[in-house]
């Protein structure tokens, strides 16, 4: 067929891992009945039952959504302003780090916790 061709069956396999990996844990957790875990594998070697997986997963972050660990985008940037203090901090330490010349480290800081700014003589 081809390599780009190809991409379906693969992205089919890693959910179909996934997805018999995740029944397993909760099957020997006990979350799982026997007879549930049974017909949820057989299920997962269906390729429309994965297409189903995969197509849900794609808007997991909606409102509709049956899959749980969604997330909202409103709660990621109420963490984002909350945090953003430190967020700033491993910024300018990560830009202090890859500054190529003193021009630039002068500009971003050297990182030292010295009171003292001014030029020496």
């Amino acid at each position: 067929m081809g390599l780009f061709f190809n991409n379906g069956a693969v992205r089919r396999g890693r959910y179909r891992r996934h997805l018999q990996r995740m029944l397993r844990e909760k099957h020997d957790s006990g979350e799982i009945a026997d007879v549930d875990f049974d017909r949820a594998m057989r299920a997962s070697l269906k390729n429309s039952t994965i297409e189903k997986v995969i197509a849900e997963s794609q808007h997991s972050g909606t409102d509709g959504s049956n899959l749980k660990g969604e997330f909202s985008w409103t709660s990621i940037w109420e963490w984002i302003c909350d945090n953003w203090l430190e967020i700033l901090k491993v910024v300018i330490t990560i830009a202090i780090m890859f500054a190529d010349d003193d021009s630039e480290r002068g500009f971003y800081g050297d990182g030292s916790l010295s009171s003292d700014t001014g030029p020496r003589n």
